[in-house]
């Protein structure tokens, strides 16, 4: 799976980051193959103690109703996704990291560059959400 360019968001609550993953999920990645397709995608924006759990919450959220598009049983005990991503490959597994740029440009710049250079033991990212 080749990157994709950034997507930067200044504003918007987590159902909006939700449907800039679902649309590049829908958009981008969708294809088959018969091994699984891992995709990683990094979310990070300046947080504080409420906006942080808010923020988990809503990325925690997003990535269960995603697997619901493919994964039956997770469908069967909490219901439909309720963003449903039409003909969306079987195979395609996502990973979701979270990060923190504090609200300052050097941390988020910092935090950006270790998602997209793998940096630290991290997976390299596919795709990167936020800022700010």
């Amino acid at each position: 799976v080749k990157s994709w360019h950034c997507c930067k968001l200044r504003s918007g609550a987590m159902a909006g980051r939700a449907m800039v993953f679902a649309l590049v999920a829908e958009l981008v990645f969708k294809q088959s193959a018969a091994s699984p397709i891992e995709v990683t995608l990094a979310a990070y924006g300046g947080a504080d103690a409420i906006t942080n759990r808010l923020f988990i919450a809503g990325a925690t959220a997003f990535q269960l109703d995603f697997q619901k598009n493919y994964n039956s049983s997770l469908s069967q005990r909490f219901g439909p996704p309720i963003i449903n991503i039409p003909n969306l490959s079987q195979q395609l597994r996502l990973q979701l990291l979270l990060g923190n740029s504090d609200s300052k440009p050097q941390t988020g710049v910092r935090t950006a560059l270790d998602f997209m250079l793998g940096n630290g033991g991290l997976p390299k990212v596919h795709g990167l959400i936020g800022g700010g």
